[in-house]
């Protein structure tokens, strides 16, 4: 029935490449052919069997995107009409593949950031490759370097004459070499931390030289939240690549797309706040407001919490709740800093309930609660700051601000290490209150339900566990699935 369905389907054909891979079995490196589906030619079917007009419509274009076209098209000899150019995106990121969640996938997405209304969740993927096959950086890096030469093509507007390592393409792809084809821009790349780190070779969280690539900021700086930390100022994308040379750092195969620049790599809401910033608010107040529920134990004080906060969702019909509410799940153990163990999505819906029975529960003549339910209101702020129409920055930058310094005055007066520990997410928090559009709009949401399908279709109950077989479930399975949209 696959085979049918893929010979009935107007998608590209797979493009293999050599990647180098890690043999587990054993325990080896070696390299072997990757099937890949190419943006370029993803963008070709596109407008093959769409509506150009409709394609390169503006009408949800960020104002981030439109800089980034506008400047690429300055610079094109003869200069382009940035209205012509279809801006592309990247996601990737790591999904749990079987039913035991002791195996991943590590997906890369082409996505469409000025597409709206029913295509606006258009995802398409370009590679998946198992965890427990990768070498560090080099499998990744092959595989970019596959992406980057096609993203080339994509910029250029023109079917390349050869392969991306200089040989010849086959026989039906060579015959498109030199033809025109719809020009695209890379203007997004989305994903968690771990994903930048290891993708595009940004700083970690704990690295001593810098944690972040956007401003000079190090761990023994992070807790300067104030508008007169240290690492605010003028910082340009040429000092971080002057540090980037002085450390000797790896270069990602990304850095050679054209027209990219730092600020294409956008800050994630789910993962900075929603799992971060947010999860460890939550966590620290839950834990004090446990104590001032009945019950001579920790957990029957949280039994007694998780019944107010039952009546809250029957109140509000909230459709994302937490099944539960345990010790393990706002603090691990007494060395460990409190953070709330759920999805973004409960995480996000919890902060109103948290912020108004803090208000309500804890002692404003103590200083530290009186802290914590400030903290808590300037957390509701920012999500009530991105939901506003029209949307206000500055809104969203004084809430994350007085968030930041509440969290870290908080850490300040427990002085044990451990309660309101302050992490290096809290500094990117800070950044991301910084953007000009709403974080809403460039938030990972929908690209972790694909992220889930795609999971759903390299899952299986037997046969071959190769990095060949598993990379060509997902593309396969989804081609024989979905028919190429058109979009008019």
């Amino acid at each position: 029935l696959k085979r049918r369905l893929l010979k009935q389907n107007s998608w590209p054909n797979t493009y293999w490449a050599d990647v180098r891979l890690w043999n587990p079995k054993k325990q080896t490196e070696h390299t072997q052919s990757l099937p890949f589906l190419l943006p370029h030619e993803y963008v070709h079917q596109l407008f093959e069997r769409g509506d150009a007009e409709v394609l390169l419509s503006s009408a949800g274009l960020l104002q981030e995107d439109r800089l980034l076209l506008e400047a690429f098209a300055a610079k094109c000899e003869p200069a382009k009409d940035p209205t012509s150019i279809l801006p592309v995106g990247l996601w990737s990121d790591g999904v749990p593949c079987n039913w035991d969640r002791s195996e991943s996938v590590d997906l890369i997405v082409l996505t469409f950031p000025a597409f709206t209304g029913q295509w606006r969740n258009l995802r398409l993927p370009i590679v998946g490759i198992k965890k427990c096959f990768q070498l560090k950086r080099s499998t990744l890096d092959d595989a970019m370097a596959v992406v980057r030469w096609s993203l080339e093509c994509l910029a250029l507007g023109v079917f390349p004459r050869q392969r991306h390592d200089s040989q010849p393409l086959e026989k039906k792809r060579a015959s498109l070499g030199g033809q025109p084809l719809p020009c695209g821009l890379l203007t997004q790349i989305r994903g968690d931390w771990k994903m930048m780190k290891e993708l595009l070779a940004l700083p970690a969280h704990n690295e001593r030289a810098g944690i972040c690539w956007k401003c000079p900021c190090a761990p023994d700086t992070m807790r300067e939240v104030g508008s007169d930390a240290s690492w605010r100022g003028h910082y340009t994308q040429w000092d971080f690549m002057a540090r980037f040379f002085q450390e000797g750092r790896h270069v990602s195969p990304v850095w050679g797309v054209p027209g990219f620049v730092l600020d294409v790599v956008r800050l994630d809401w789910l993962h900075v706040v929603d799992l971060g910033v947010a999860a460890d608010v939550l966590g620290n107040t839950l834990w004090l407001l446990q104590k001032k529920c009945a019950g001579a134990s920790v957990e029957k004080r949280l039994q007694n919490l998780f019944l107010k906060i039952q009546e809250y969702y029957k109140r509000e019909c909230v459709a994302d709740q937490l099944a539960t509410l345990t010790e393990t799940m706002v603090r691990k153990n007494a060395a460990t800093p409190p953070k709330l163990k759920a999805k973004g999505a409960e995480t996000r819906k919890l902060v109103p309930w948290v912020a108004a029975f803090s208000a309500e529960v804890l002692d404003s003549s103590s200083l530290q609660e009186e802290a914590a339910t400030a903290c808590c209101q300037a957390l509701l702020r920012c999500y009530e700051a991105i939901e506003r129409e029209p949307y206000r920055p500055e809104d969203l930058r004084t809430a994350a601000k007085q968030c930041a310094l509440q969290y870290v005055a908080l850490e300040a007066f427990s002085g044990d290490g451990v309660q309101w520990r302050c992490k290096p997410k809290m500094h990117m928090f800070l950044h991301l209150a910084e953007s000009t559009s709403s974080p809403k709009q460039t938030w990972c949401y929908r690209d972790e339900d694909f992220g889930g399908s795609a999971a759903g279709m390299i899952r299986s109950r037997g046969g071959w566990n190769t990095p060949t077989s598993s990379s060509a479930q997902i593309l396969d399975k989804f081609r024989a699935r979905n028919d190429v949209p058109v979009i008019v």
